[in-house]
């Protein structure tokens, strides 16, 4: 069977169009500016769709990101900058299922990506990574007043070093959270100045690797339960958990249970909690369910 040129030439043209459809598009400029410009990506178009945006400048100074408008699209990397998306007031949505959003993707402990994010809100039914492969270090920051982020599943230390810190009344949204997944690596969640973090199930610190919870200045973390220290495959390596709230108005309320040490050391500090200090500069420690401590 004879086809036509005409009809070729529609083939290839649909072929190249999905591919640029789903092909990443990498950030140019190390100065920063508006997402919505163009010339700010290689290629001369801002991504859309399913595509993922990509900042891969290996840049140590940072450089801010601003919105003029809401925005949609497949997903975002940031390899090893340091950027600072400044929403303005908008949204900025992610579509991807699966993983949606990594920071921290070269193996380098040197180069550390940092993602900081304020001003409006971030998005998603898919899955954050932070501190993605060996050797990676990664750090999201969700910081301010009327700052949203709302994922699936948040891995903070996959296979490296994840950090991820809450500050200035900001509020983060997740079924479920997890740190330190893989042998080597750590995992930290700091939660401070007021901000929240609300979990519809499962919050783990310290799975293979090092996991941390910090809760200070009245930040609040709340979960239907929380694991620490699993162990999963009862190997000798450095598997632990550390739990700390500490200062007036910080607290930690589970809806059904708490286990610290499944299978490895995990320990928690309540500081200004449970001294005859005022109400005003307690620390809460709240749980409504089962409490099961195993010592090692």
């Amino acid at each position: 069977m004879r086809i036509s040129r005409h009809a070729l030439m529609i083939a290839v043209a649909s072929a190249l169009s999905a591919f640029t459809a789903n092909a990443d598009v990498n950030w140019n400029n190390a100065t920063g500016g508006v997402w919505q410009t163009g010339s700010n990506w290689a290629g001369g178009f801002f991504p859309e769709g399913n595509q993922v945006a990509r900042f891969s400048l290996n840049k140590t100074v940072p450089y801010t990101v601003t919105f003029n408008a809401n925005t949609s699209v497949g997903g975002v990397t940031v390899n090893s900058d340091r950027v600072n998306f400044d929403l303005s007031g908008r949204s900025l949505n992610l579509t991807n299922a699966g993983t949606s959003l990594i920071v921290g993707d070269v193996p380098s402990k040197v180069t550390s990506a940092i993602l900081t994010v304020s001003g409006g809100s971030i998005l998603a039914s898919g899955n954050a990574v932070i501190g993605n492969n060996t050797n990676s270090n990664g750090t999201l920051n969700i910081t301010g007043l009327g700052t949203v982020a709302s994922f699936n599943e948040f891995d903070i230390g996959s296979s490296g070093t994840g950090l991820m810190s809450l500050s200035q009344q900001s509020v983060v949204n997740a079924g479920t959270v997890k740190t330190s997944l893989l042998a080597g690596s750590t995992g930290t969640i700091n939660v401070g100045t007021g901000s929240q973090l609300h979990i519809a199930g499962l919050l783990q610190i310290g799975e293979r690797g090092i996991g941390a919870l910090n809760i200070t200045g009245g930040g609040q973390v709340d979960a239907d339960y929380m694991l620490t220290a699993i162990n999963p495959d009862h190997t000798s390596g450095q598997v632990q958990a550390n739990i700390t709230v500490d200062g007036a108005g910080s607290s930690l309320t589970l809806v059904h249970q708490l286990v610290l040490g499944v299978a490895a050391p995990a320990n928690m500090a309540v500081t200004n909690g449970r001294k005859p200090f005022p109400p005003a500069a307690r620390a809460d420690f709240k749980l409504a369910g089962a409490i099961s401590v195993r010592e090692h």
